[in-house]
């Protein structure tokens, strides 16, 4: 796909997003009710959110050392219908409400850090979908926590396959190096990362080791939902 038609493709899914918002207004990410919001308190509670230590998993890198990943719920139901609305179905709008939780475990995990990434896009894609999920994620966070976001501190080097469609070792190979993080933005710095679901942990892991090779002091990973 060409630059001109991934952009009037983004563009093409955005005004469809924001045709079907002004004709069904308020149409709920999780269970498609209208009139309570893009998310509604009925989907917020069914949600099977993680706290304490069981929201916590370790992130392994290849040379042994770990880091741990912070996902607030489990991947099913409502929550997954919200995140598909968000990635697939082009309704920015809902990161809003979905980085609520991210505001949560942030507290109850009581993080202490200086600067906040998201996994990236290759450029060709984000133009494909409009945005980037995990950016708009990543911003709300930032805002509420008061930590800067530094958007240009991780990129993506080249396009990867989707990792839904692949193996366990498929994933690790497919995102192996495809990473590359800025060492001015984040040497000496505990640096947060931002993803949407945490599944194998291949692209967070790939993500971490390019933080770290950067300088990054500790590197923690924070999804909004994690498969089970």
């Amino acid at each position: 796909m060409t630059n001109l038609s991934s952009r009037l493709w983004g563009l093409a899914q955005r005004s469809t997003a924001t045709l079907l918002e002004l004709i069904y207004p308020g149409a709920c990410a999780g269970c498609g009710n209208h009139g309570s919001g893009v998310w509604c308190t009925d989907c917020h509670a069914a949600v099977q959110w993680l706290h304490g230590a069981d929201a916590v998993q370790p992130l392994v890198f290849a040379d042994g050392t770990q880091s741990r990943v912070i996902s607030c719920g489990v991947f099913a139901d409502a929550l997954r219908n919200g995140i598909h609305a968000l990635k697939f179905e082009g309704r920015p709008q809902i990161a809003r409400s979905l980085a609520v939780p991210l505001v949560t475990a942030w507290h109850e995990q009581r993080i202490v850090a200086q600067c906040i990434v998201a996994i990236p896009l290759h450029p060709s894609r984000e133009r494909e979908r409009g945005y980037n999920q995990s950016t708009l994620l990543a911003q709300a966070l930032s805002a509420h926590v008061g930590i800067p976001f530094e958007k240009r501190a991780l990129k993506r080097t080249r396009v990867t396959q989707q990792q839904a469609l692949l193996s366990q070792t498929e994933r690790a190979a497919n995102v192996r190096g495809a990473f590359l993080a800025d060492r001015p933005l984040l040497e000496g710095r505990h640096v947060i990362i931002i993803d949407d679901v945490f599944t194998t942990g291949a692209t967070l892991t790939a993500a971490a080791e390019a933080c770290r090779e950067a300088g990054a002091a500790e590197v923690t990973a924070m999804t909004i939902a994690r498969a089970e």
